[in-house]
């Protein structure tokens, strides 16, 4: 089993990392983004701050993208939750 927690690792391509950190900011900044992303981004945010919670966001944007290529899925953005 894998462990998803904790930071990126220093061991790939560090532009992969640029642009996923980058990615991740800009899916949490609008707000038609993936609801996923943004509940994990305001929820490390507030125990942790604003660059921990991008790239928490940026891994789970990586594991997504991994997911998708590995099965061959096209991706299907969940429904925003009504309030």
């Amino acid at each position: 089993s894998r462990d998803s927690r904790g930071p990126l690792t220093k061991r790939g391509n560090r532009w992969l990392r640029y642009y996923a950190v980058l990615g991740a900011q800009k899916a949490t900044q609008t707000k038609y983004g993936d609801p996923r992303l943004r509940r994990t981004y305001f929820s490390v945010l507030g125990r942790h701050g604003r660059n921990p919670a991008k790239v928490a966001v940026a891994r789970q944007l990586l594991d997504l993208v991994h997911h998708l290529l590995l099965y061959e899925e096209d991706y299907q953005a969940p429904a925003a939750r009504k309030a």
